[in-house]
């Protein structure tokens, strides 16, 4: 197997990864099971599974297409169940900062820690914590 799509393939999470992990799949998924129970629901749970398409698909292409930047943490709190983690980083001389729920008991990251994130070129506003995701 070719050396590069080898990596590109390891690096790209597995839907239920993405699932498991980030808080808004979760709740679509959530939703669209619980829309599916009533017949007139039904609509509401093909709109919400639309949007878990698309960001599943966000998701996995940061990791398959995107660029892997250092990020600082610089927030950590529990929220709803959730890991809301704030982190900065800088892409092509521009600094970013974005904000992630996880899904995790306990989230092994400290403020002031650095993690690698990966981002889409064409959207750097977001980027992805690859030791949620991948590790």
């Amino acid at each position: 197997m070719n050396p590069k799509l080898s990596s590109i393939i390891d690096r790209k999470p597995t839907i239920g990864r993405i699932i498991f992990t980030d808080s808004a799949s979760f709740l679509l998924t959530l939703g669209a099971i619980a829309s599916g129970i009533f017949i007139e629901t039904i609509p509401v749970g093909l709109g919400l599974m639309y949007f878990l398409i698309k960001r599943v698909r966000l998701i996995q292409n940061a990791f398959a297409k995107g660029v892997s930047v250092k990020a600082l943490i610089v927030g950590k709190q529990r929220a709803y169940g959730a890991w809301k983690l704030r982190y900065r980083y800088t892409y092509q001389q521009k600094d970013y900062e974005s904000c992630h729920q996880i899904i995790r008991f306990k989230a092994e990251v400290r403020k002031g820690e650095t993690m690698e994130a990966f981002l889409n070129p064409e959207q750097p506003d977001t980027a992805f914590l690859s030791n949620f995701y991948l590790g």
